[in-house]
């Protein structure tokens, strides 16, 4: 699909709507009706988690938002006068359609990614009976790992599938022991759980 850019009208007059809530475009945008990403101030080097859709028919309209933030999303167009049309606003939920699809399979290949990233820091890792954290919260081990010193925590599915790792590491200072827990980039941590192996109560799921 040909792109048309106009430098001195509705394409200005986006891009400073978006300025205004606190995104901003290295150019003008694009009127092509097509989902564009872009870098916000809180990304990270490298990640684009800003988007935007500008149409131009039946007159110019567009939407923006972060992905990573989420909703509320914005709305711009040049008739604030008048409501949006029925085909200015189909043409946006189109549009929003690719952008949820397309995210959905970016979020699964990175999940996918990290579960084998674990799994092998997972198999690397040597069984742990005693460590820091466990001695501070007075519980047994139930078959976690360290690495480096740092305690692994199995993040599972409900199909019992490795797909994180809770990390856990400790540092020192003037007030005592502080422990640190992060897990791992990307990882599927939503639904997910550590479930501890205990020899009573087997059919007692503990969260």
């Amino acid at each position: 699909m040909k792109k048309i850019v106009n430098a001195a009208g509705h394409c200005q007059a986006f891009a400073e709507k978006m300025s205004e809530e606190g995104f901003h475009l290295p150019s003008l945008p694009i009127d092509d009706g097509q989902v564009h990403r872009f870098a916000t101030p809180t990304d990270k080097k490298g990640k684009k988690s800003g988007w935007y859709v500008l149409h131009t028919h039946p007159y110019p309209f567009g939407t923006f938002g972060c992905h990573r933030q989420g909703p509320p999303w914005y709305q711009w167009s040049q008739q604030h006068q008048k409501p949006a049309s029925r085909e200015a606003i189909e043409n946006n939920q189109r549009a929003m359609a690719i952008l949820r699809n397309h995210q959905k399979k970016r979020e699964l290949q990175t999940q996918q990614q990290a579960a084998l990233k674990c799994l092998h820091l997972w198999n690397s890792a040597a069984t742990v009976s005693s460590h820091a954290y466990l001695k501070n919260k007075e519980v047994l081990s139930y078959g976690l790992r360290q690495i480096a010193g740092d305690l692994l925590i199995p993040v599972h599915d409900e199909h019992y599938q490795l797909t994180s790792l809770q990390r856990i590491s400790s540092s020192h200072n003037d007030q005592g022991m502080h422990f640190h827990k992060r897990f791992f980039p990307g990882g599927k941590t939503a639904g997910c759980f550590y479930q501890t192996r205990r020899k009573a109560s087997p059919n007692r799921a503990v969260i």
